[in-house]
């Protein structure tokens, strides 16, 4: 290595963060520490001017100054860097567990939502329920009626005709107005049309309103 100023007073080292790279300033010191000892030795022999080396040792301190405050800027931005980093993943830890704890938020409040509706459908559905009780209760009430009229006409009147068959027609025309709506109960029951009821009674009784009493009949069951 050549041994002049321009050698000693160097500025051109590579820059890693903004710093001189140690390891080249690390090299051209080692360089330039040998060469000074050589002029040193030199002088001592009296064959290199005194001057020349103390000019030398007069860089040497500075280019050693340089890279120590070159390696103190390196590891303040290192630690600068390490600090933004850590603060950086702190505030994104923090964001990740306030939408995390949103989100539960956000479900707790839809489930409590979907809860309240089904037990409001519940509720709708319970009333729903009695009140359709309520009616079968009432619309029962005139075929209860019927049947017990029908059952203690029953009692006194002739044996009624088999549930399953008409009873056989009496010699004439019959008026008992009570036995007719107990038969029209029974055909009923058993699954007879209006039209064969009617018929039957027409041939078998002597009503006044044989129509207004099938009605009746039918209606109760019905209802």
């Amino acid at each position: 290595m050549d041994f002049d100023r321009q050698a000693i007073e160097r500025r051109d080292f590579p820059i890693a963060r903004r710093g001189y790279d140690p390891a080249a300033v690390d090299a051209h010191l080692r360089a330039l520490a040998s060469e000074f000892e050589e002029l040193q030795r030199a002088g001592v022999s009296g064959g290199v001017d005194v001057s020349l080396a103390s000019s030398a040792g007069t860089h040497v301190q500075s280019i050693l100054e340089a890279a120590e405050n070159a390696a103190s800027e390196i590891e303040r931005i290192a630690q600068d860097s390490a600090r933004q980093v850590r603060e950086a993943a702190r505030a994104e830890s923090e964001r990740t567990r306030e939408d995390a704890l949103e989100k539960a938020r956000a479900h707790v409040a839809a489930v409590a939502q979907v809860s309240t509706m089904l037990l409001e459908r519940v509720g709708s559905m319970d009333s729903e329920v009695n009140a359709l009780v309520a009616s079968l209760r009432a619309g029962a009430g005139p075929f209860e009626t019927a049947l017990e009229t029908a059952m203690d006409t029953a009692m006194s009147a002739p044996p009624a005709p088999e549930p399953t068959l008409p009873p056989t027609a009496p010699q004439g025309a019959d008026t008992d107005l009570d036995g007719a709506r107990l038969i029209a109960l029974n055909m009923a029951l058993n699954g007879e049309s209006r039209t064969d009821t009617e018929r039957y009674l027409a041939e078998n009784f002597e009503l006044p309103d044989r129509l207004k009493l099938i009605d009746e009949v039918y209606a109760a069951i019905e209802g």
